[in-house]
């Protein structure tokens, strides 16, 4: 969604974008999401990846089984680390190839090559940009991405492609000490934020309810930490019995309102599956909380806190860019059961002190997140590579 957004918004300050994405060979080329055109790359030779996808009997993540708990005493949690299989290294080199066909013979007709994943996306990024000689801006969208890369074969000549190369945007200050460690130069480093649309501070209609809110993809387990949140709730409902918990995001609801049963919190947790009006939801709680073990730079977070909303966040990046502990909200250890407890439980027994908070938070996203902003830096970066290239 901060690409759509971005896009959105740099089309109004006449940087002209166009949006090249993955296709297969039964989608249409061309297609529009939310307002944005876009185009399809595939070729007859996606027949390689397409047409087994065919005959494969598959589900979809919220349907299959789910794995709730997590030891992080025992398992890495807090970072991506399986290696990457044959059929993902078909795809991208695919990709790429039928990328560079598509761009050749449009190369007239860009300037900037910029990547929103520095993933797979970020590798043929790279590819592409050296042989169509043009620079590579590259965004971290996740907290680990450029180690991220050396999943990959080769991984480490890859990643010394990407530093080589590429100018990288950091969200947050600890994806810019992770392109340093990776051996990025600080001059091919910028660090822009995500950007939210900034509106005034919404007053809520309503006594404090003790209701606390979280809104994350389920299936992103275990970054999203959910099991620390509701090993936690059981806590706080013994000492705040009427305090309801509502989770807002795609999973297996089945699967999670089980496991809610067995520890005695179904009656207090509410699993509300994916929703749109997100905003509708926050402006009906008192808190909103993000346990996250690792984020980039939560767009729920920021959307919470120009809410208005007190925060309770794990600190990690992009939450301690956005959340300053005591002062606009609560920063707690990632993965920490009792802490996590601990926090919710301060704010609920001082609604005063946490309102002050979160009037705090909405004051601080809305001077560094500023949409308007945000793209003013970008078509700024945008400009000063062009004039050195």
């Amino acid at each position: 969604m901060q690409g759509i957004k971005l896009i959105t918004y740099l089309n109004k300050i006449d940087v002209i974008t166009k949006v090249i994405t993955w296709g297969k060979l039964w989608h249409s080329r061309n297609g529009i999401y939310k307002g944005i055109p876009f185009t399809r790359i595939r070729s007859i030779l996606n027949v390689i990846t397409d047409l087994p996808s065919l005959y494969k009997s598959t589900k979809a993540l919220s349907d299959g089984p789910v794995k709730i708990l997590f030891d992080d005493t025992k398992e890495i949690n807090n970072r991506v680390t399986g290696k990457v299989g044959l059929a993902m290294i078909i795809r991208y080199r695919l990709f790429y190839f039928n990328c560079l066909v598509y761009l050749w013979f449009r190369r007239k007709e860009f300037d900037i090559i910029h990547v929103h994943m520095m993933e797979w996306p970020a590798i043929v990024g790279v590819w592409l940009g050296k042989r169509l000689n043009k620079p590579v801006v590259i965004k971290d969208s996740t907290m680990n991405g450029i180690f991220n890369i050396l999943r990959y074969p080769n991984g480490k000549g890859k990643q010394q492609e990407i530093t080589a190369y590429a100018h990288c945007i950091a969200m947050t200050q600890e994806i810019k000490r992770n392109y340093l460690q990776a051996g990025i130069p600080p001059k091919n480093i910028t660090v822009i934020p995500n950007g939210i649309e900034t509106t005034s501070l919404t007053q809520k209609n309503k006594s404090w309810q003790q209701k606390i809110i979280f809104v994350g993809n389920l299936t992103q387990q275990p970054a999203k930490g959910v099991d620390i949140l509701l090993l936690a709730w059981k806590r706080i409902i013994i000492k705040f019995p009427l305090a309801t918990l509502r989770i807002v995001g795609e999973g297996n609801l089945v699967a999670y309102r089980s496991f809610a049963k067995e520890n005695g919190i179904e009656s207090s947790v509410e699993f509300m599956g994916k929703q749109k009006e997100i905003k509708k939801f926050m402006l009906e709680a008192d808190i909103f909380v993000l346990p996250s073990r690792r984020e980039g730079m939560s767009n729920a977070l920021m959307e919470a806190m120009m809410c208005g909303m007190p925060v309770v966040a794990t600190d990690v990046s992009g939450s301690r860019d956005l959340v300053e502990h005591k002062i606009s909200g609560l920063l707690i250890p990632p993965a920490d059961v009792a802490q996590l407890a601990e926090a919710l439980i301060y704010m609920l027994e001082n609604p005063e002190q946490a309102i002050f908070m979160g009037r705090k938070g909405y004051e601080s996203v809305k001077e560094k997140c500023d949409i308007n902003n945000v793209v003013k830096q970008y078509a700024e970066l945008y400009n000063k590579i062009l004039q050195k290239y």
